[in-house]
């Protein structure tokens, strides 16, 4: 499979968010990071050209990161400091169109793996 990346930018809060640095919770300290993996894929209805508009995508991203303004800010450590914040500084997010000529039906079966048993 073959994919082409069209265009890679960043995804800045459309307005002015508020500049300051977040304390990570002693909790949240002690509570190893968990990261859940998750990729939806969607047929495109028949007849649909605009089934999928990365403006609109990227302009609605551009929209949502001004109330939740921390996830459009950066983690790490400040100077001095021995606990991990976030920079609530506006830099944005990552976002990437891609393109290729496989369909969805070439990836094969998407059953999840996970247990359901509890």
């Amino acid at each position: 499979m073959e994919i082409h990346v069209k265009e890679t930018t960043i995804i800045r809060p459309a307005h002015e968010t508020p500049k300051h640095c977040l304390k990570i919770s002693e909790l949240d300290l002690l509570v190893p990071s968990i990261h859940v993996l998750g990729v939806y894929f969607y047929r495109r209805p028949n007849n649909s050209s605009d089934f999928f508009e990365a403006g609109l995508l990227k302009e609605a991203l551009s929209k949502v990161l001004v109330p939740y303004y921390p996830m459009a800010g950066r983690v790490g450590r400040a100077e001095n400091r021995k606990f991990i914040d976030i920079n609530c500084n506006g830099e944005g997010g990552l976002s990437m169109e891609a393109e290729t000529t496989c369909v969805i039906d070439d990836l094969g079966d998407f059953e999840s793996t996970i247990s359901r048993e509890y």
